[in-house]
């Protein structure tokens, strides 16, 4: 402690009030008086402590002996806990909601959960090869003259997973684009629901038919977690992420 009450004199001296040199002492961060050293002796001296620190933290960061790896998939079981999972979500539906384009309500969901389930929680591969299938439709589809030029890229569509955007420069374009890949995608058993396909355009809206099914038009989407609108993007996305803030309380 001598080196604070020397600094403690200095500023007393100097100014003159014992105050500012008290709150100047009091605000200071602590000094480490003494350490022990491996071998269980105190050190009292500054230079000692120091080194006594320094190779401690040096033992202590520096060890490069590896711990074995975990495995996980043997101490976890992946399937149990998705198979709980989509029994949860199958259990909390509501029985009165309106079924889908498939005519399957949640009542039958209910009454078939034991067979569901294994086939939701099927086989960790499944979404990897829907994929591989996705890619080899669009790798059969001709839409090179159908490119729009987009930051210096000529882009057709986006793609993640089941997520597609498509591109194109007139409403006869896209139409043809929407044929073609409906086309194909049936020739893999996909179908494409036109219930949940939209357009969105900065011209004129015309309408767009696929196998005499219109497809409705809209002025925003939200892709990848990203809203896309054409009127203020960023404002609207800050007003978006601001309202789905407050629904989390």
């Amino acid at each position: 402690m001598t080196g604070r009450r020397t600094e403690w004199k200095q500023w007393k001296s100097k100014t003159g009030r014992i105050k500012k040199a008290y709150r100047e002492l009091k605000n200071s961060m602590n000094w480490i008086v003494k350490i022990k050293t491996d071998r269980g002796k105190w050190n009292h001296r500054r230079t000692h402590i120091l080194e006594t620190a320094t190779s401690y933290c040096k033992k202590l960061y520096g060890n490069n002996k590896t711990e074995e790896e975990i495995d996980l998939a043997s101490t976890i079981s992946m399937l149990s806990i998705l198979e709980a999972f989509v029994e949860k979500a199958i259990d909390i539906q509501s029985i009165d909601k309106t079924p889908g384009p498939d005519e399957i309500n949640n009542e039958i969901l209910k009454q078939g959960k034991e067979i569901l389930i294994p086939v939701l929680t099927g086989d960790p591969l499944s979404s990897k090869l829907f994929s591989a299938v996705l890619e080899s439709i669009f790798r059969r589809l001709n839409w090179e003259e159908l490119c729009v030029n987009v930051d210096g890229t000529l882009l057709t569509h986006l793609r993640f997973a089941d997520d597609i955007v498509l591109f194109a420069k007139t409403p006869e374009n896209i139409t043809r684009m929407i044929e073609d890949l409906a086309i194909e995608s049936e020739k893999a058993d996909l179908k494409l629901n036109s219930e949940k396909t939209r357009v969105m355009t900065n011209g004129n809206k015309t309408a767009i038919e696929v196998e005499n099914t219109e497809i409705n038009y809209t002025d925003e989407y939200v892709y990848l977690g990203q809203l896309i609108t054409l009127k203020e993007p960023m404002r609207e996305e800050v007003k978006r992420r601001i309202t789905n803030g407050w629904k989390s309380y």
